[in-house]
């Protein structure tokens, strides 16, 4: 993808998010951002509940941030697969997303300094070089 601008956030009042894409399903990041929504297991319903239009979400893939969209939806189920079933789920809590703000790469190495809310900094970025699997934060 080409660079769409800087990366931007959104407002003081709304909410970032971030989402971090299994490394065994590369291709859901792709699928999602061509649908222009993005979905997560049924686990982590509670989680994606708290988003809503305005937010804003962070895609890490391979290490490294992908794109930001702006979150353009309240959070809904639907059964119909988009991605491929994964443990047979289908990722069905859903919000439609917009047209990436940013689009580029930026290294972990570049970005993880540089979020305030995050614990232990050193010990994500070992686990991010080893390529271990990563969970979805959303």
């Amino acid at each position: 993808m080409d660079e769409v601008g800087k990366p931007t956030f959104c407002s003081s009042n709304n909410e970032t998010f971030l989402c971090v894409v299994s490394p065994r399903f590369p291709e859901n990041y792709h699928i999602g951002v061509q649908a222009r929504t993005w979905g997560v297991e049924r686990r982590y319903e509670n989680r994606i509940r708290a988003a809503g239009p305005g937010d804003d979400v962070i895609f890490i893939a391979s290490q490294q941030i992908r794109s930001i969209h702006r979150i353009e939806s309240e959070v809904y189920e639907d059964g119909q697969p988009l991605w491929p079933p994964k443990d047979g789920d289908l990722f069905p809590f859903r919000v439609k997303i917009s047209r990436p703000t940013y689009a580029g790469q930026i290294s972990s190495n570049e970005f993880v300094p540089n979020i305030t809310f995050m614990r232990d900094k050193e010990a994500w970025a070992a686990r991010s070089k080893e390529s271990a699997e990563s969970s979805i934060l959303i």
